[in-house]
């Protein structure tokens, strides 16, 4: 925990046990883990989840090397049902910011899951569209757009490298219905699937939705 500038461990912080800025950041640090342990029971109740010590391995997509080296902990979720192939990872992560952190340790903690199909889907990436991917596009065509999904198209960038194949998987799916997740993030391989709602801190709020998505994914890519 940080206390007055210095990084401390438990042991260390005894001898601030009177220090009323020690007492404020750990009553912080309790309630923010209270809650995170209230949402990993969300998800478990939603997907009858178990803990268990294999997992994918994330550091291998894309789309989680930006907090890769900033990792800490993480706790995998396995579905125990035989209708979902689903894994959650809770990830525990070092906040670069000590100051935005939401608990009082300076670590903060978010939520990817990693689904398992029963078809083989070509390399894509899907997420937000800035303006600056719409120049890329302009010039080189490298989004795909989905006739019939305009709110789509319009709300994420998606490349491929199989448009013919990806379009025959995706006919007549409610595309459409993760514009709901604006800031949502997927990558997908072969039979392999990860993804996260945004890119914010776990929240009981960003829990349901997260657990949304989940359903969504499933609606969508099975």
């Amino acid at each position: 925990m940080l206390i007055k500038g210095i990084l401390m461990d438990d042991n260390e912080m005894e001898i601030f046990d009177d220090d009323e800025e020690v007492q404020e950041l750990r009553k912080m640090d309790d309630a923010y883990y209270a809650m995170v342990e209230k949402c990993s029971n969300i998800l478990k109740q939603e997907f009858s989840l178990e803990e268990t010590e294999q997992g994918p391995d994330i550091f291998s997509f894309e789309i989680f090397k930006p907090v890769a080296n900033l990792v800490n902990d993480i706790i995998f979720y396995k579905s125990d049902s035989k209708s979902l192939s689903l894994i959650v990872a809770l990830v525990t992560y070092h906040c670069p910011n000590r100051d935005k952190s939401e608990s009082g340790t300076g670590e903060d903690d978010c939520l990817y899951g990693h689904i398992t199909f029963n078809k083989e889907f070509p390399v894509t990436f899907i997420y937000k569209e800035k303006f600056r991917d719409r120049l890329v596009d302009w010039f080189v065509k490298g989004d795909v757009d989905f006739k019939g999904h305009t709110q789509f198209s319009r709300s994420f960038h998606l490349v491929t490298k199989d448009r013919d194949k990806l379009n025959f998987l995706l006919e007549n799916k409610p595309l459409d219905k993760l514009t709901s997740y604006p800031d949502l993030e997927i990558e997908i391989s072969g039979y392999s699937c990860f993804f996260r709602e945004s890119n914010d801190t776990i929240s009981t709020l960003q829990t349901t939705r997260f657990a949304q998505l989940t359903k969504l994914m499933f609606q969508i890519f099975s």
